[in-house]
């Protein structure tokens, strides 16, 4: 399933061990806003693989990109979760 639209905002945080990356992305055909996750890891939980953390953070430079230039975003998730697998940005 894919998501296109606009970010509206992304947030990321490290303190307390708590890990994370999220963003909310307003549909083109308008609606409500759709909350998605690039990554969350909490303290105590396994090490993410240098490979998977690379993805993360290429995901999230996506993201930030497309909020700051406020270009369309295709967001490619499964039908009933709100973790990413891919990130799109400049398509219609």
């Amino acid at each position: 399933m894919d998501t296109r639209g606009t970010v509206d905002w992304v947030k990321v945080n490290n303190r307390l061990g708590d890990d994370f990356a999220f963003f909310s992305v307003s549909p083109a055909g308008g609606g409500g806003s759709e909350l998605f996750i690039i990554w969350f890891t909490i303290s105590g939980s396994q090490t993410p693989s240098v490979t998977q953390r690379l993805l993360w953070i290429s995901q999230l430079a996506l993201v930030r990109d497309a909020r700051i230039a406020n270009l369309p975003i295709i967001v490619f998730h499964d039908d009933t979760s709100a973790f990413v697998r891919s990130v799109e940005i400049g398509a219609a």
